[in-house]
């Protein structure tokens, strides 16, 4: 009556111009065990998650998968006000221990029902813990990088790969809009902050700010 257990398959590609060893091929299962205290249209739903994903680049180095644990809770305020929380310790295995790690994460997200089918949201993700950086060789990466090697993405100039700790913010804003039952387009913006924890050296901090704009067309079968 107020459990319920969810088990879901997804998979994907995604294809880069200028740096094909980007490119990759990936499939995962979710699951999930949920619980609402009742029927009542406030009530919230707790849920504790596990996400497994297989992930294959044409880049050698980053072949490998990811798993990650946590705990969600989902509330809707209004008939077109959601509010989403969730808590999670994410761990990445590859090929390469630069690009094997392991973070937390806390994130915030709000759904607005624009109109009776599209989505308006925004998103709020904090991250503590291993990142990957791609550089040149310096004195600066060496001081604060736990690994590093030779990047197979980025050979012309050649540049390295750096896996260091990090606190990690990340903003996102974006419009869901449906075509059907089963298939939608996605439109964001999505702005990220990455800073190094360490940083005692005459170099300081290294940090990373990029913006992001996709747009995506999802299909659910």
């Amino acid at each position: 009556e107020h459990m319920r257990a969810v088990v879901a398959l997804s998979a994907g590609a995604e294809k880069f111009h200028s740096y094909d060893g980007l490119s990759r091929l990936y499939g995962g299962v979710l699951g999930e065990v949920q619980y609402r205290t009742s029927g009542s249209f406030g009530a919230p739903t707790f849920a504790l998650f596990t996400r497994f994903t297989g992930e294959q680049f044409e880049s050698d180095l980053r072949d490998g998968y990811r798993n990650s644990t946590g705990f969600s809770v989902r509330k809707p305020v209004t008939d077109r006000i959601t509010l989403f929380g969730a808590i999670a310790h994410n761990e990445r295995s590859a090929r390469s221990s630069v690009f094997t790690g392991r973070d937390n994460s806390l994130r915030l997200n709000v759904d607005y029902a624009a109109t009776e089918s599209s989505t308006l949201y925004l998103t709020g993700e904090y991250r503590r813990g291993d990142t990957f950086s791609s550089g040149f060789s310096s004195l600066a990466s060496l001081d604060i990088a736990k690994v590093f090697a030779r990047d197979d993405v980025f050979t012309n100039p050649q540049l390295f790969a750096y896996r260091l700790e990090a606190r990690t913010a990340i903003a996102t804003i974006g419009y869901n809009v449906p075509f059907g039952p089963r298939d939608s387009f996605d439109f964001s913006w999505r702005r990220a902050e990455s800073q190094s924890v360490e940083g005692p050296s005459p170099y300081g901090k290294s940090r990373y700010v990029v913006d992001q704009f996709a747009a995506v067309y999802l299909v659910r079968f």
